[in-house]
């Protein structure tokens, strides 16, 4: 869990600002704020590079197709592209897990990059967001504590997607091997059984999803 957003409870101790950015929030702040919006431009690479990869696009035309494609949007096209590429299950589900956390921190980067300053004391910014077809005002805990937080997390994240994009560049690459003996095309599993760098990628990739489950995300301060 990653997400340092939430909808603002009905009472809380309202809005105090000291009317300047520099007055509510420290310079480390601030340069977290800033190390967050760019982290979340490589992620958002590695999302179209993924894409790319998975769909097969076309090399001459993938940027201009992958950019105009939405976070939801590509991810959900990657998924769909595991049956086609015939990925073995212990892959699917390592790479799908990262999706997930790549969804999950750009909800609390997006709360981030878009907040406006509510209480500088307690360092908590907010922003109008819609729900379906009504509005609702977002908080966002912009303490020191919540945005390292984030920005830990979206660093493991952009190593997973990074492993993520290897793993199935590595698949391409050995799946359409046929067997040494019988010349048969073998099943995913057991191509996946047979490759020891297959299961080292998926194991670094579990080891770094594990480390992100066990952090706990900072509280509001109200």
């Amino acid at each position: 869990m990653t997400k340092i957003t939430r909808r603002a409870p009905a009472s809380g101790p309202g809005g105090v600002t000291s009317g300047t950015l520099e007055g509510d929030l420290t310079e480390r702040q601030l340069a977290l704020v800033g190390l967050i919006v760019l982290e979340w431009n490589e992620i958002e690479f590695l999302i179209q590079t993924m894409t790319y990869t998975a769909l097969n696009l076309p090399a001459q035309h993938w940027i201009s197709i992958a950019v105009s494609i939405q976070h939801a949007s590509a991810v959900e096209l990657i998924k769909e592209s595991f049956r086609s590429l015939q990925l073995p299950e212990q892959i699917a589900d390592a790479i799908d897990t990262s999706l997930r956390a790549s969804t999950a921190v750009k909800q609390s980067r997006d709360g981030v990059t878009h907040a406006r300053m509510v209480n500088g004391h307690l360092a908590v910014g907010g922003n109008i967001k819609r729900g379906g077809s009504s509005l609702h005002f977002q908080e966002t805990n912009l303490s020191d504590e919540a945005l390292t937080h984030l920005r830990e997390h979206m660093k493991l994240v952009r190593r997973e997607l990074t492993w993520s994009i290897n793993l199935i560049d590595m698949w391409k690459g050995i799946s359409h091997l046929l067997h040494p003996r019988t010349g048969r095309q073998p099943l995913p599993e057991e191509i996946y059984h047979n490759s020891t760098e297959l299961q080292e990628i998926v194991a670094r990739l579990v080891e770094s999803q594990a480390q992100r489950a066990i952090s706990k995300v900072p509280e509001f301060p109200y």
